[in-house]
This record gives C-alpha cells, structure tokens and sequence, in this order.
C-alpha cells in the first residue's frame, strides 16, 4: 500500500486488512460520535508493529469497529489536517 501526503483510503476493517497494513500509517474509524461539536471517531491509531497486531485487533473489535469502514492516512498529522477540515464544513453547516 502506497500512500501519499494528505491521501487516505477507505476500507473495512478486517483482521486481514489490519495485518496488511504498512507499520505507523494512522487509521481511524470512519463511524464516530458527535463530542462538543466535533466529530470523533470511535477509533483512531497508529498501527503497531507487526508483533503486536493481534492485540490491536482485540482492541479494533472491543470498540467494536471490526467490519467497519476506516480510512487509512500517512501519518497522524495528516488525519489530523483531514479531522481539522471536516469540523470547519460542519461548522459552517450549522
């Protein structure tokens, strides 16, 4: 998987998908809850190492996340650019 600055790709979280995933690209899911305004998603994470994949699916289906749409971005910087912009349009939505 390649991605590139600011890019992200929407898919469903599966334990497959999770471990295909490159180590340190940021996922977040792209179901949340509505927080002061803002929309947070119910998870949002760097991927860990390979080695510890396995707990991070745990916590993935604990928030229970698992076979939901989550969008995969470079970094957490670049998620938090993309998280900045959509608050901006729902504010101006209001």
């Amino acid at each position: 998987m390649t991605l590139t600055d600011n890019s992200s790709r929407l898919n469903k979280m599966t334990k497959r998908f999770l471990m295909s995933l490159p180590e340190g690209v940021y996922i977040a899911s792209n179901v949340g809850d509505l927080v002061k305004g803002k929309v947070v998603p119910l998870l949002a994470a760097q991927v860990l190492p390979l080695e510890k994949r396995e707990q991070q699916w745990k916590q993935i289906k604990e928030a229970n996340c698992n076979n939901r749409n989550f969008e995969v971005f470079k970094n957490k910087q670049d998620w938090e650019k993309e998280n900045i912009r959509r608050n901006e349009q729902l504010k101006k939505l209001k």
